[in-house]
C-alpha cells in the first residue's frame, strides 16, 4: 500500500489519531512550553502510526520507526520512567508492542532462522545472550537494584529485541531501504539543529562557544554526533558505489551536504577526528586507487595543524590537552575507572557511574603517571560517564561482560569479511563507532536518550542479514 492510498482509506483511523495525540500535548502544555508539546504532539502521533501499521505493513513501520528516531525522542521528557525493573520511552514502548502483537510470526521466523544459522551467527546469538545475563548480574551489585535493572531493560534488552525484530522481518535485499530512512532520520536532525542555530541568532564563533545550546534535539551535541558518524559510512557507500537515478543522487549529494555543515558546526572534537578516517575506509578500494594516495599524501602533510585546529576546536588559543579541564578530566576519568573495575570486577550496576566516581576521581588523578601528573592541574569535574564506552561496560557491568562485548564486535567484524562488498558501509561504521565510543564516549542509555545504540544493533543485523540478501549490490 503506498502513501497516498494509505491515506485516502485511513483518514478516519489518522483523525482518531490527531485527536489522541493532541490529548498529552494539551495536558502538558504549560509545563512544556509551545515547543515540547508540539514535539510530543507529533511523537505520538508518529507512534501511533508506526503501532498501527504493525498488522498492516511491518516493514514499512519499522522503517517509518527508524525515520522518526529524532522525533520519538522528545517524548521522553513525557515517557521515561521505571515500572519496577522495566523502564520505558516512547521507542523502548514501541519495540515491546511490536513484540507482543507479533508475537507469533515473530517466533515462528525466528524458529526458521535460527535453523539455517551459520557458525559465526551462532556465536554471535551465544555472545549476546551471555552480555544480557552479564548485565544483569551486575545489577545485584548496585546500591539502586531496580534503577540498574531498568537501565539493562532499556539501554541492553530492548535494542536485542530490536535486533531480533528486523532480521525476522528484513533480508539483505532491504539494505538500501534501511540505508534511506536513517539518512532521512539523520537529515531530520541537522534540520533541527539548523532551526536550532537559526532561531537562537548564533554566529559561527558564538556556537563555538555555547555548545550546550546546539542539541540537534538530542540531549547534547555529542549523542547526535554519534548518530551521525554512524549513517554517514552508508550515505558514503551509496554515493560511491552505487548506481543511482537523478533522484537519489539529488537526494545523497543534498545530505551529505547537510551531513558535513552539521558536523562542522559541533565543534566537536571525535567527529572531526573520525571524519577523514571514515572518507579514506570508504574509499579504500581499487576503483579509487588514486584518490586514496592523494589523500594519504595530504594527510600527511597537513597531520599536524588539521591535529591542531581540530584539539582546539578552531581556536587559536589553549591549544594544550594537558591545560583543558576537559581533557583532564577525561584522562582522570580513565585512572579513576580503571580502579574501579579493579575493586569491583563484577560490575556495580547500569546507571551508578556517576555516583561512585565521587569516591574515585581524586584516586585517578594520583593513579596518573608521575610524568604527567606534574604537567596537569586535577580536575574536579565528576563526570557523568566514563566518557568510553568500553571503560564505562567495564566499571557498570563487569569485566567479563566487556570481555564479551568485545567478542561480540570481533564476530561482527568477522562475518563483515565474508562479504565485504555489501558490508563496506556497515564495516566503516562499525570503525567510525570503535574510535567514537573510545575518544569521545557514549552509553547505551542517556536519560532516555537510546538512539545511538539502537542504531548499532540496526547495524549487527545488517550484518546478519548480509548472507540472506537477494541480490548483490552493483560496486
Amino acid at each position: 500500500m503506498d502513501i497516498k492510498t494509505f491515506l485516502k482509506s485511513k483518514l478516519y483511523t489518522l483523525a482518531v489519531f490527531v485527536v489522541i495525540s493532541l490529548v498529552p500535548s494539551i495536558i502538558f502544555f504549560r509545563t512544556l512550553g509551545i515547543k515540547d508539546s508540539a514535539m510530543i504532539f507529533v511523537a505520538t502521533f508518529l507512534l501511533a502510526v508506526e503501532i498501527y501499521l504493525i498488522k498492516i505493513d511491518k516493514k514499512k513501520s519499522l522503517l517509518l520507526f527508524i525515520v522518526s528516531f529524532p522525533i520519538l525522542v522528545t517524548a521522553r521528557k513525557l515517557l521515561y520512567f521505571n515500572f519496577l525493573f522495566i523502564r520505558l520511552n516512547y521507542e523502548a514502548l514501541y519495540i515491546l508492542l511490536f513484540a507482543i502483537l507479533d508475537f507469533k510470526n515473530l517466533m515462528e521466523s525466528l524458529k526458521l532462522k535460527f535453523k539455517k544459522v551459520d557458525k559465526l551467527n551462532r556465536g554471535f546469538l551465544l555472545l549476546v545472550s551471555f552480555f544480557v545475563v552479564f548485565a544483569l548480574n551486575s545489577s545485584l551489585f548496585s546500591y539502586d537494584l531496580f534503577s540498574s535493572l531498568g537501565y539493562v531493560f532499556i539501554g541492553v534488552i530492548v535494542p536485542v529485541l530490536f535486533f531480533l525484530i528486523i532480521i525476522s522481518n528484513f533480508n539483505g535485499g532491504d539494505k538500501k531501504n534501511i540505508f534511506y530512512a536513517l539518512i532521512l532520520s539523520t537529515n531530520l536532525s541537522c534540520l533541527y539543529g539548523f532551526s536550532q542555530v537559526i532561531m537562537g541568532g548564533l554566529s559561527f564563533s558564538e556556537i563555538s562557544s555555547n555548545r550546550s545550546l546546539l542539541t540537534f534535539g538530542y540531549h547534547n551535541v555529542n549523542i547526535f554526533g554519534s548518530n551521525l558518524l554512524f549513517v554517514l559510512p552508508l550515505l558514503l557507500e551509496l554515493v560511491f558505489y552505487h548506481k543511482n537515478t537523478k533522484k537519489e543522487r539529488l537526494f545523497l549529494y543534498t545530505s551529505l551536504s547537510i551531513f558535513l555543515i552539521s558536523a562542522g558546526i559541533t565543534f566537536t572534537r571525535g567527529i572531526w577526528l573520525t571524519l577523514p578516517i571514515i572518507f579514506f575506509v570508504v574509499l579504500l578500494s581499487k576503483k579509487y586507487k588514486a584518490l586514496i594516495i592523494a589523500f594519504t599524501v595530504g594527510g600527511l602533510a597537513l597531520a599536524k595543524p588539521v591535529l591542531s585546529f581540530i584539539l582546539s576546536r578552531g581556536s587559536s588559543y589553549n591549544t594544550s590537552i594537558f591545560t583543558n579541564d576537559s581533557a583532564v578530566s577525561r584522562m582522570q576519568g580513565i585512572f579513576g575507572s580503571f580502579k574501579m573495575i579493579s575493586e569491583n570486577p563484577f560490575g556495580i550496576g547500569g546507571e551508578t557511574f556517576h555516583t561512585m566516581y565521587e569516591k574515585y576521581f581524586m584516586q585517578g588523578f594520583l593513579l596518573m603517571p608521575k610524568s604527567l601528573r606534574d604537567k596537569v592541574v586535577a580536575s574536579s569535574n565528576l563526570l557523568e560517564h566514563a566518557h568510553n564506552l568500553w571503560l564505562q561496560i567495564g566499571v557498570e557491568f563487569g569485566i567479563v561482560c566487556l570481555i564479551v562485548f568485545i567478542l561480540i564486535v570481533i564476530n561482527r567484524i568477522k562475518v563483515i569479511f565474508k562479504d565485504y562488498t555489501f558490508n563496506r558501509g556497515v564495516f566503516t561504521s562499525i570503525v567510525a563507532w570503535v574510535i567514537y565510543s573510545t575518544s569521545t564516549g557514549m552509553e547505551f542509555n542517556h536519560k532516555g536518550v537510546i538512539t545511538g545504540t539502537l542504531i548499532l544493533w540496526l547495524l549487527f543485523a545488517l550484518i546478519y542479514l548480509s548472507g540472506e540478501k537477494k541480490e548483490k549490490d552493483n560496486k
